[in-house]
Order: C-alpha cells, then structure tokens, then sequence
C-alpha cells in the first residue's frame, strides 16, 4: 500500500522532492489573528501527519464503512493506493480528500485536520455534534463520523476528524458581475470549472437548505444547527438534468438557542415557549439563508428575494414532518402557521432587528444585514401570506406537499 499527495486537485500530484513539500500551509481563510498554531506546519507536515493519523487503525475502520455501502465492491478489498489530496484552507481546518484506491475501485473519505489551537477546539466540538446527530437523525445530510482523534508529532499536534465524502458535490457562493451584469448562484466544480447554477434550480436549492436546518431543529429542546454559513462553504450542491441535491458538510455545534432546558422543565414545556423559539429560528434561518460573501471572501451579498418563497416551502415541509407534541391542540406546523399568521409586517420586522443584533457578533456583517430588513420583512411575510392562501386552495391550512429533492 503505497501513499500519494495532491495539492488542491487529484492530479497535481506531489512528493517529497517537490519544493512545494517545505513551503508554509496557509492556517487561515480570512482571519490570520486565528492562526495560533505554536510553529509555522508546513505542507509536508501536513501530510506526514495526515498519513500517521490514518496508518494506525482508521484505514481498517474506512474499510468497514466501504464494505457496508450498499452496492459496494464484492469480494476481498485489497487497498493498493491510498491518495490523501488537500483541497482547500477553510477558517478552523483543511480538509483533504481521502482515497482509497484499489485494482477496480475508489472510494472517498473526507480528513479534516485542525492545525491551530482554535481550530482543534472547534474540531472537538464537532465531533460531538455529528456523532450525535448521527444518532439521533436517521437521514444522512451531514458526513459520517469513521474515527477521530489527534497526532502528536515534533512539529506539533494535529486535530483530525475522518468521515464520509460527498462524492460530485460542490461548493457554492453568490456570484455578482458589476460589468456584465451577470448574478446567481456560482458553482464551484473542479470538473467543469466554476459556472452558475441554472435559475430554473435556484428555488430547489434554498428549499432543500431551509429543509435540512429545518429537519434538525429539535422543537421542544430549542437545539439547532449554530452558526452556519454560506460564506464558510458549509453546503454544498450536486445536480444533474434530473434533480439537485444538497448536504450540510459541517456542524460546528448542535445546541440549544437558549439555555439547556433540564428533563423537568422539558416534560413542562407550554406551547408559548415552543412558538416563541420556533418563530426566532424560523426568522434567523431567513435572514442567513440569504447572506454570503461574494466568492466565499470577497464583499458582503444578500440573495434577491426570489430564494424567500422557496425557503419558506423548504422550513414547513420539515415542520410538518415533526412528531406531535401531546401539549399543543394541533401539530405543530398548523399552530406555527396560525402564530405566525397572527404577526403584523411591524412584529415581524422589530423582532428580525432583535435577532441580528444579538446573533452577528461580525460588526460589518449585522450592519450589512441591518440595511437589509426593511425590505426582507416585507418579502418574508408577502410569500408568508401567498404560500397560505395556496394552502387553503388545496383545503387545509398547511403548505402545499412538494418534493424536497434531497
């Protein structure tokens, strides 16, 4: 079994020899105040320390995992290359692309590795949080957690988190041209080179966002996915002529909006408080749902409203999916839908204020999104009131059933 090292793409191979091997990783996306790491790692350190972390007992563990795929390859599987590829420096880790290559077979694994101090805090935490919604969720929008741990060598210890590996997915950002007017959705595939999404996909891909955060909010615990964010590439998109897809690579946490509630206080929930939170992560989701950073770094941008209607599909379908609390006198999305119905355009806009300056801790970031709200409230509650009224065409109080294409 014999390793390989890629820099960014699969083909750009390199070794030991290679000048890049000793020249200095990037420890940051944006911020290099977070790059804390003790000594300066290199690429090379990088990958030696990659390699150490999957030669003790994860590759063993990532065959396993193989062989529980469904369809998987039949027979013994007899590793003969293993192709660890670094593809990008995100904020708190870099991750590679992980490939076990045999005679007639690939199979891909994601290897998040934490250099900086900060980075193998976040990357703890993580785990955690994808360990447990693995237990608790069973459908698989966020990766797999194979193995976990540490590697401590003479240049310093490395976080390393292995999981699945969304094959053909890619990540996506806002995309502006001042010159050609030109704007939608970019998306960034290292097969075909970046492009934009057609518009005809852009209502499913904010649909299936709201859906996925929407799936995992917990209604009676407050738990939620936090904090996110476009700009961090944290979904990702795959679409063919039939369908578009959509994942959630990362959950830097899975906890409560508020205070964690004890068993006691859960068995007493009432249906205020219940509403009273599912209307602040309903009102956050919205507002996030449409900010981004031009190309992942650049500028500031805000989504046009066209991505409010869709959401707003995408949010009730999971809602409408949620157990019944034996506390409420109707499920759960119909006393939403009457609470939220109830919510005059000034409610709705002094409580979006609210959230966004207690939740945007980026100075420039609330205030980007402050200038916005006018407007995002008036959208927000005129798709509210239409997706209504479509419901109450179809005879009953609920959004219309569509396919959520995930």
């Amino acid at each position: 079994m014999e390793f390989e090292y890629g820099l960014y793409r699969e083909d750009a191979l390199i070794d030991k020899g290679s000048s890049v091997w000793e020249e200095r990783l990037p420890l940051t996306r944006r911020f290099p105040a977070l790059a804390d790491a003790a000594a300066p790692v290199t690429f090379g350190m990088y990958f030696e320390a990659a390699r150490t972390f999957l030669e003790k007992e994860e590759i063993s563990r990532c065959m396993a995992a193989v062989s529980q795929k469904a369809g998987s390859v039949k027979g013994p599987l007899h590793i003969r290359n293993v192709r660890i590829c670094l593809k990008k420096h995100g904020e708190f880790y870099h991750p590679a692309k992980v490939s076990l290559i045999g005679n007639r077979w690939v199979e891909p694994f994601v290897l998040n590795v934490a250099v900086s101090d900060f980075g193998k805090r976040i990357l703890k935490r993580e785990t955690r949080s994808l360990k447990r919604l693995q237990g608790l969720f069973p459908r698989p929008f966020v990766p797999r957690v194979h193995a976990s741990g540490t590697v401590s060598t003479k240049a310093g210890e490395y976080g390393m988190l292995l999981g699945d590996w969304f094959e053909g997915y890619h990540e996506f950002h806002l995309y502006r041209d001042d010159q050609t007017h030109r704007e939608g959705v970019c998306v960034w595939d290292d097969t075909r080179g970046a492009h934009l999404l057609s518009k005809k996909w852009e209502p499913t891909l904010y649909q299936n966002i709201a859906y996925i955060l929407t799936f995992y909010y917990n209604p009676v615990t407050f738990e939620e996915v936090h904090p996110w964010h476009h700009a961090a590439g944290d979904f990702v998109l795959k679409v063919d002529t039939k369908r578009l897809q959509v994942r959630l690579v990362t959950v830097r946490d899975y906890r409560p909006m508020f205070h964690p509630l004890s068993d006691q206080e859960e068995k007493k929930a009432t249906s205020q408080a219940v509403l009273d939170a599912l209307l602040l992560f309903f009102l956050n989701l919205s507002c996030r749902i449409r900010l981004d950073r031009e190309s992942g770094t650049g500028e500031w941008v805000w989504a046009d409203g066209e991505c409010v209607g869709p959401a707003l599909v995408g949010f009730f379908l999971a809602l409408g999916e949620k157990a019944p609390l034996s506390f409420l006198p109707a499920p759960l999305v119909d006393c939403f839908a009457a609470y939220m119905g109830a919510m005059s355009r000034k409610d709705v806009f002094e409580l979006l204020t609210a959230l966004v300056i207690h939740r945007c801790r980026i100075k420039d970031e609330a205030a980007f999104v402050l200038k916005h709200l006018p407007a995002h409230a008036d959208e927000l509650v005129s798709a509210f009131t239409s997706l209504m009224r479509t419901g109450e065409k179809n005879g009953n109080t609920r959004v219309p059933r569509r396919p959520v294409l995930s």
